[in-house]
Formats: structure tokens, C-alpha cells, sequence
């Protein structure tokens, strides 16, 4: 396994890119990756990637996607978007949300991501603010409920809610108490497979719970998301308070363990993380 050395922050294109190439196995060596945002890299004050961060506590108002599908979450309102942050993390930025209507929403042409899919993993290097119930990733189905999330719960806990068909109730799947303490990153991960009904957490790479029976065996609904966000619902609705460093999000269910350490170990040296 390679080691990630860290670059210098500089959120110019093509400068301080941490994609790996230094020495570690980067989130893109692995197939079906659809997001991947990392705050040390492509954070712009504007919505249309031309003015980069510099400063402490810039706003942040589109983030670039190191994905090839080049799907950019931005936020027009100046009251909506989160800030940069250097130095929080291993000597590395975040992305800081402030619990009250805080979010960047992806284009729509990412909305057919969770459309028709077997499974989805997210990985988050992530710290909650305070305990409260706050969206990391929420991806909606067709009529903008909940279809796909990771998501902090209370008495600091991490969770997933997800739902198979449209219309149809979904699950939550939540770790144990105190596992997300305030002001701590982690690397959380959730991976749902929904083709054989099972669902798993993962605390810095250590399984935290799991279910067999999550949901009916099948496929997602074969219609687009009307939302993809990070950091609140497509209303505003439950928040995130806390900070995301990197993030990444796959549409297929990484249930071998072989791929989740590679990402698990890249992650935790690069912010510094004891991963299992």
C-alpha cells in the first residue's frame, strides 16, 4: 500500500493536486467514483470556478470535482455558503457548515447518479460540530425525499437513511453512541448494497454496525435524484454543523474489504487518522 504524502494547499487548478500521485493509491484507481471533493483542492469563492480561495474563513461558492464526471456542487447565495478553513486538519483545510442553511447542491446533470444503482458507498473525513442530526451527503429520489445519505444523528452518532423504490418508506442504519465526539475527524464510510438488502458503517475503518435484512433486494428506482447536496437537504432542511475535508462518493456498493482499506489507508494518512 502506498503512502500518501501531503501537498501544500493551493486551491489553484492543477497546483497542490492531492490526487495520490506521490505515492499513494488515489480514490480514483477505483471504478464508478462520481464525487470527490477534497478542501485542499478547486475550493473557489464564486460559482463559476474562477476566483480561488486565499484566506482564512473565505466564503466558498462551488468546489471543483476531481471525479471525471466533473459534476461541481456550487451555492449562489452569499448567506448559504460555507467557508474555507486552513490549518484544522493535519496542516490541511475544510469546509466548515454552519448548522443553520449552509449547503452546496450539485448540478442536475449529476442527478442521474443514484438512478438505478445496485449500491452506493460514501467516504467522509469529517468532524461534527456539536451532536444534532446534520447531512453530510443527502441525495434525494424523485420527489426530493431522502434516497441515499450519510448523515450524523444525535448523541453523536453517525447514520444512513436510504430508500430503494420512490414513494416507498426507506430505513436509517445508525452507529453507537459517542462514536462522532465533537470536533474530532474521523473517516466515516457507509456502504449499501442494495441488491442483497445489507447495509454497513464504518468508523476509521472499523465496522461500527450493520444490517442484513436493510431493505427488499433490488435496484434503486430508475429515475433521477431532484436533489444532491452537500451539507443540508435540497430546503435547507437539517443542516450540517461541522466541517467536511474530503469526501467521495462511488455508485456501487464497496463490499470487498480489500477496496475499502486502500481508501480507508489514503484517507487516514493523508489527514493523519489511525484507520483499522
Amino acid at each position: 500500500m502506498g503512502l500518501y504524502l501531503p501537498t501544500r494547499a493551493m486551491n489553484v487548478l492543477g497546483v497542490g493536486d492531492p490526487s495520490g500521485a506521490s505515492g499513494g493509491l488515489a480514490p480514483n484507481a477505483f471504478p464508478n467514483l462520481q464525487a470527490w471533493h477534497a478542501a485542499d483542492y478547486g475550493t473557489f469563492t464564486d460559482t463559476l470556478l474562477a476566483t480561488p480561495t486565499t484566506l482564512n474563513g473565505d466564503v466558498v461558492g462551488s468546489w471543483y470535482n476531481k471525479a471525471a464526471t466533473a459534476w461541481h456542487p456550487i451555492q449562489a447565495t452569499e448567506a448559504r455558503k460555507p467557508t474555507w478553513r486552513t490549518n484544522v486538519v493535519n496542516g490541511l483545510p475544510i469546509m466548515r457548515f454552519d448548522g443553520s442553511n449552509d449547503r452546496l447542491a450539485f448540478p442536475s446533470a449529476a442527478f442521474g447518479m443514484l438512478n438505478n444503482i445496485g449500491g452506493f458507498t460514501v467516504y467522509a473525513v469529517s468532524a461534527s460540530a456539536a451532536s444534532h442530526a446534520g447531512y453530510i451527503f443527502f441525495g434525494s429520489e424523485n420527489s426530493g425525499s431522502a434516497r441515499s445519505t450519510l448523515q450524523y444523528a444525535t448523541t453523536s452518532r453517525i447514520a444512513t437513511f436510504d430508500r430503494r423504490l420512490d414513494g416507498v418508506g426507506g430505513q436509517t442504519l445508525s452507529g453507537t453512541n459517542n462514536e462522532a465526539p465533537n470536533a474530532t475527524f474521523k473517516v466515516f464510510s457507509t456502504v449499501v448494497d442494495y441488491t442483497n438488502s445489507d447495509a454497513f458503517l464504518y468508523v476509521n475503518g472499523a465496522l461500527s454496525t450493520t444490517s442484513t435484512s436493510f431493505l427488499t433486494d433490488g435496484s434503486t428506482s430508475a429515475t433521477n435524484s431532484t436533489v444532491i447536496n452537500y451539507g443540508a437537504t435540497g430546503s435547507g432542511a437539517t443542516p450540517l454543523n461541522g466541517d467536511i475535508a474530503e469526501i467521495l462518493v462511488y455508485n456501487v456498493a464497496h463490499t470487498a474489504a480489500a477496496t475499502r482499506s486502500a481508501i480507508h489507508s489514503y484517507l487516514g494518512a493523508k489527514y493523519g487518522i489511525t484507520v483499522s
